[in-house]
C-alpha cells in the first residue's frame, strides 16, 4: 500500500502535479491553435482560388470547363449561385440541394464583397470561400476531413505522451526517494517507532 505521507509519495504527487499542469497547458495552447491554423490555411486557398475561379468564370465561354478545373485543382466543389439559387455545379450528377441556403454564399451575396467561413452539413465540416463577380457569387467549399483528422492525431498522440509523462514523473518520484532521501526515511522510519511505544529507539 503507497503511504502518501511518505518522502516518496509527497514527491511523486508534486512531480505528478507540475507534468500534469504542463500538459494541461500545452494541450490548451497547442491543440486549438493547430486546429486554427490548418482552417484558416485552407480558407485562404480557397479564397484565393475563389478570386481566380470568378475571373476566368467572368471572362470565358467555356464556363463548365472552368468549374471542372477548379474542382480538380482545389479538391473543392465549385458552385455558381444568383438570385434564385444554385445555378451550376461542377458536379453535374450531385444534389445540390444542401447548398441552396449556404450561409457563405448569401453573405457574399448580401455584401458584394468576398466571404468565408466554416459550415456544418450533413454532419461533416466544411471550410468555405465565395467571391461575387458581376450577378453571380462562386463558391468554393472543401471537407475539413483531412485537417479535423490531423488535429485529432495530434491529441492522441499528446494523450498518449501525458500518459507516459505521468506514469514516468510517479516512478522518477519514488526513485528520487528512494536515491536521495534514504536518511529522511531512516528517521522517518525512527519516528514512527518511537511514537508506537519504542522509546529505546536512538
Amino acid at each position: 500500500m503507497i503511504r502518501l505521507r511518505s518522502v516518496g509519495a509527497q514527491l511523486s504527487l508534486a512531480l505528478l502535479a507540475i507534468v500534469a499542469a504542463g500538459l494541461v497547458l500545452v494541450y490548451l495552447i497547442v491543440v486549438p491553435s493547430l486546429e486554427d491554423r490548418l482552417i484558416d490555411g485552407k480558407l485562404d486557398q480557397l479564397a484565393s482560388a475563389a478570386e481566380n475561379v470568378a475571373r476566368e468564370y467572368r471572362t470565358t465561354q467555356f464556363r463548365r470547363d472552368v468549374l471542372e478545373d477548379a474542382e480538380t485543382s482545389t479538391n473543392a466543389r465549385v458552385l455558381v449561385y444568383d438570385s434564385l439559387g444554385v445555378q451550376e455545379d461542377s458536379r453535374q450528377e450531385a444534389d445540390s440541394t444542401p447548398y441552396e441556403d449556404d450561409p457563405v454564399a448569401s453573405e457574399a451575396f448580401q455584401t458584394g464583397q468576398p466571404a468565408r467561413g466554416v459550415v456544418e452539413r450533413q454532419g461533416e465540416t466544411f471550410a468555405e470561400a465565395a467571391q461575387p463577380t458581376e450577378d453571380v457569387v462562386v463558391l468554393l467549399s472543401a471537407s475539413l476531413r483531412d485537417q479535423l483528422e490531423t488535429v485529432d492525431l495530434v491529441e492522441r498522440r499528446l494523450l498518449i505522451a501525458g500518459i507516459l509523462a505521468l506514469i514516468a514523473s510517479v516512478l522518477i518520484g519514488y526513485g528520487g526517494a528512494w536515491l536521495f532521501a534514504r536518511r529522511i526515511r531512516r528517521l522517518e522510519d525512527a519516528a514512527e517507532r518511537i511514537a508506537a511505544g519504542h522509546f529505546d529507539e536512538p
